[in-house]
């Protein structure tokens, strides 16, 4: 449970350091997603990319969040545009995940021992904005037998570039 708040934490802090007036989505802008049934519509997000000083490689990152504290996130550490991002425990670094604000537990693709999988479709992306479409199942963090099914995943997002 610690390393779950952890988590959310290190990414509200990481997502908030890089706001500008940028990230906020205008009317045509938005995440949304059918969390089993319910409706995830972001109240706020942000979308970043940079590059990873290791390896070159260009990585994107989105943080979209409700105004009760729900988000989803995902990260993609080889990011090379228009494609399909498969997502599962075998694939290092990549992931998406939901994030339960209220109880502060989160379901992932890439919990250690645990096989979520998804996918994201990116089918749209310039140096303005990127758009795509995701689904996955994600695990939870403490409990493998513990999932929560996200399908019907879109977003349209303005992202600034940082190094």
């Amino acid at each position: 449970m610690k390393k779950s708040l952890y988590f959310i934490v290190f990414f509200l802090t990481l997502f908030n350091s890089c706001s500008d007036d940028s990230s906020i989505p205008v009317e045509s802008e938005d995440v949304t997603a059918n969390i089993e049934g319910d409706v995830f519509k972001s109240g706020f997000y942000h979308l970043i990319t940079r590059t990873d000083t290791e390896t070159g490689s260009t990585v994107l990152q989105l943080g979209a969040y409700e105004d009760n504290g729900n988000g989803i996130i995902f990260v993609l550490y080889d990011f090379h545009g228009v494609g399909k991002y498969t997502l599962n425990n075998s694939i290092c670094c990549d992931y998406i995940s939901y994030v339960n604000g209220s109880i502060g537990f989160d379901y992932s693709t890439h919990h250690l021992g645990c096989d979520g999988s998804g996918e994201i479709n990116i089918t749209y992306a310039d140096e303005n904005k990127v758009e795509g479409t995701f689904f996955f199942t994600g695990k939870g963090l403490n409990d493998c037998d513990v999932s929560k099914s996200i399908t019907d995943g879109n977003f349209s997002c303005k992202y600034q570039t940082t190094n």
